[in-house]
């Protein structure tokens, strides 16, 4: 335990002397100022000293707790902690395993009595303890304002500092097995970025695709009942016994409803086929994003945590206008309709409906945690055993 100690002080000592360790504190400081500059009253928002009547924040829409805490996961976590400053982790711990391997330190580490697995482990948690107090920081900081400014003290802001740190690890074991590939800093961090990209743009896809799956099963779902219900009204007419001045009546009703029928049926067909064409991609989709980290997913278990469902079903609401019963009369409307020629598919059409999209976000937000966090996990431990076999394995 005393080597590990020493190890780990000696691996963090080394970050600690790199400028980009303070240089990060120091943005995550301004960040969490300007987060404290912003104040919410019941007309707008306020900046310093000016104030913003906007209609979608404002303390009749949305309470100063749930504001702050909403500033603090769409600021602080998505733009400046899982993006900015992640680059920037990056950059000061990407050498750590080159550097090591190609500046000769190794020779001399590993003439001491201390096994190569525990020395790659060490160096790899060194790296997430850098990242671990970069977060726990910029915590602290937004804690305080939180509930200075927000009225609450909110203790699952702290839940962001395993959260962030478990998403970077993502990142980390592959620039680390990079780094023993090709003992190169540069290329482990350019190739860690192109993947990271790669992971995002595939869950930026499966999360559109789930707005299209959305739609087309809702557009199919109105389309099943509108024919089911002509279907009813076309038995009721045929089993009717009319009058005899009726007759020509009734025979014209039944024509048109068959005509009608027709039609729908026709289109319930294109739906269940553009659904069933929809379903086989997102399940492909699906199965690739199974294997591979989930970086957006872990950060949003940030906001399941601190805004309860209720609370963002109620700003939603007032954010659009729409109270559920409006939103079920406009959803019934659309569906006896009859669609046009020129309309777009239901699944186009459903990216622009709010209620699709809520729904999709809804099921985004209840994804079980084993598969977001279990899933992710998992490929890190493949790349991790991986880079430590190659570490182990390799003669220096």
């Amino acid at each position: 335990m005393r080597q590990t100690a020493a190890l780990l002080l000696d691996a963090y000592r080394e970050l600690n002397s790199r400028r980009l360790f303070w240089l990060t504190l120091l943005i995550s400081a301004i960040v969490v100022a300007c987060f404290g500059l912003v104040g919410i009253h019941d007309k707008g928002l306020r900046i310093i000293v000016w104030d913003f009547d906007t209609f979608a924040f404002n303390t009749n829409v949305i309470s100063r707790a749930t504001f702050y805490k909403m500033l603090f996961f769409n600021l602080g976590i998505g733009f400046w902690l899982t993006w900015l400053a992640t680059i920037l982790a990056l950059v000061s711990t990407a050498g750590m395993i080159p550097d090591f391997l190609a500046g000769g330190a190794i020779e001399l580490t590993l003439s001491k009595p201390i096994s190569r697995l525990r020395l790659f482990l060490t160096k790899y948690a060194a790296g997430l303890l850098f990242v671990a107090l970069q977060v726990l920081v910029f915590a602290v900081g937004s804690f305080l304002v939180i509930g200075l400014r927000g009225g609450v003290w909110e203790p699952g802001v702290f839940l962001s500092v395993p959260i962030v740190v478990v998403f970077f690890s993502y990142l980390f074991c592959v620039c680390a097995l990079l780094g023993v590939l090709t003992r190169s800093t540069v290329a482990s961090l350019l190739l860690t970025l192109v993947v990271w990209f790669v992971v995002s743009m595939l869950g930026n896809v499966e999360a559109l695709l789930l707005t299209f799956k959305t739609g087309a099963e809702k557009g199919a779902s109105d389309k099943q009942a509108f024919v089911d219900g002509t279907t009813a009204r076309l038995e009721r007419l045929r089993a009717a016994e009319p009058s005899a001045g009726d007759a020509e009546t009734v025979a014209g009703q039944i024509a048109e409803a068959e005509k009608e029928l027709e039609q729908k049926q026709k289109d319930l067909d294109e739906s269940q086929g553009s659904l069933r064409t929809i379903n086989r991609v997102y399940s492909a989709l699906y199965v690739a994003k199974t294997v591979l980290p989930k970086t957006k997913d872990t950060t949003a278990l940030l906001d399941r945590a601190l805004i309860a469902d209720s609370e963002l079903e109620k700003f939603l609401d007032q954010q659009t206008g729409e109270e559920p019963r409006r939103r079920a009369e406009r959803g019934s409307a659309r569906s006896n309709r009859n669609r046009g020629e020129d309309d777009p598919p239901d699944f186009v059409q459903g990216v622009a409906d709010p209620e699709t999209a809520r729904e999709a976000q809804r099921r985004v937000r209840n994804r079980p945690l084993w598969w977001v966090l279990g899933t992710s996990l998992a490929f890190e431990a493949a790349v991790l055993a991986l880079a430590s076999w190659i570490f182990v394995r390799r003669d220096f």
